[in-house]
């Protein structure tokens, strides 16, 4: 079997999180020995500098010692700084729904709106954007609100985009499980009134629950993931788990072939986030070996080079060729029609403008993304080339 090494800062970030989540205070000995710029590094990477502050915050004043000051400085810089990003997203978000209400147009927040709330200090999570879904029929109503808050919009697949300086981004879905109707029809039936006189909906715990697996499963399909999402799913399990349905939740997990990679999220949280006195990877089952080993060399969202194995492994299947390239850049510029569907809606009632709707994908994609392509283009010339030195 190889040998399992996690780098120092991977294990001390690990550290930090459970005793975090825990409201644990981590050990002077243990604190002592971190590499502390490779730490503050990681931890912005992952997107998890203020849960790591707060934990190291906890520790008594004296034992605090053992840390640099200016470094004691930068994660209290962190961790207020997150605290301010949060206090204007909760009151941008409260405006923004407040003329939703007036509006008549129905919302649900998403994911990290919700988890955020489940962690044992206020500002422990730290958010980029906030997803909710809408009412996609009063598009045009929601647009002007936006509009005249002076927010630029930004067409995603599946959502609608809408950004504003100094750091906020909207991210509105219109469906909850793309790709998946009969389940999301479902879904949207069972949804509940907040039940406070206003439009906004919830999901059922167990709908919440299914949603964020799927949707860190996709993110690990796709670009990778960091270890955030094991901390997400803890703080989920302890605030919903004596809430949702098991029989439901058994049925959602098979509807949506959810099994394996629940196993293995649940078995690395488990053993890792529990108790940070006893973690120890040696425990881990191969495949949980492998999901940690990835998320802790990644960014919290992953980056254009993991996107290019994981798209080569699930779509080419092939050894890195000018066959295999040539595959690979067809399926990238050609999506299948479930794809530009919800990338152009227009499709389903319209479906024979599929060919005009490929150029308008690559030059809205060049114009909001040309960063992105170029590091994916750069890094299928490094990957071919390697391919061809050792052949």
């Amino acid at each position: 079997m190889t040998e399992r090494v996690l780098t120092p800062e991977a294990e001390a970030l690990l550290y930090l999180t459970a005793c975090a989540v825990n409201g644990a205070i981590p050990r002077k000995e243990r604190v002592a020995s971190f590499a502390w710029e490779k730490l503050l590094e990681k931890a912005k990477q992952q997107k998890m500098s203020a849960m790591a502050a707060i934990a190291l915050e906890s520790m008594h004043e004296e034992d605090q010692a053992v840390i640099p000051e200016e470094i004691r400085r930068e994660w209290q810089k962190l961790r207020m700084s997150n605290l301010r990003r949060r206090m204007l997203f909760d009151a941008e978000r409260g405006e923004l729904f407040r003329l939703f209400d007036e509006k008549e147009i129905w919302y649900l927040p998403l994911k990290g709106i919700i988890i955020q709330d489940y962690y044992p200090v206020y500002e422990m999570r730290e958010m980029t954007d906030n997803d909710i879904l809408y009412n996609p029929q009063k598009k045009r109503k929601l647009c002007r609100i936006f509009k005249d808050r002076q927010y630029r919009y930004v067409s995603e697949h599946n959502v609608d985009a809408f950004m504003k300086e100094p750091f906020f981004n909207f991210e509105m879905h219109r469906r909850i499980f793309p790709g998946n109707l009969s389940f999301f029809s479902a879904v949207m039936k069972r949804t509940i009134p907040a039940g406070d006189g206003t439009l906004e909906r919830l999901m059922t715990p167990e709908d919440f629950y299914l949603h964020f697996l799927q949707h860190a499963r996709k993110h690990m399909l796709s670009k990778g993931s960091g270890i955030r999402p094991l901390a997400d799913l803890f703080v989920i399990q302890n605030s919903l788990g004596d809430k949702w349905d098991a029989s439901l939740l058994e049925k959602g997990i098979n509807a949506l072939d959810l099994q394996n990679f629940r196993l293995v999220m649940e078995g690395l949280t488990d053993k890792l986030l529990s108790d940070p006195e006893c973690q120890d990877i040696s425990k881990l089952s191969d495949e949980e070996w492998l999901f940690l080993s990835h998320m802790t060399g990644s960014y919290m969202y992953g980056d254009q080079q993991q996107f290019v194995r994981n798209f080569f492994e699930q779509n080419v299947g092939e050894q890195v060729t000018l066959r295999s390239r040539m595959k690979y850049l067809w399926l990238r510029l050609f999506p299948d029609m479930e794809y530009m569907k919800a990338y152009f809606p227009i499709l389903r009632k319209i479906p024979v403008l599929l060919p005009f709707l490929y150029p308008v994908r690559w030059v809205l994609q060049w114009l909001r993304r040309s960063e992105h392509i170029k590091a994916e283009l750069k890094f299928l010339r490094k990957i071919s080339k390697v391919r061809e030195d050792k052949s």
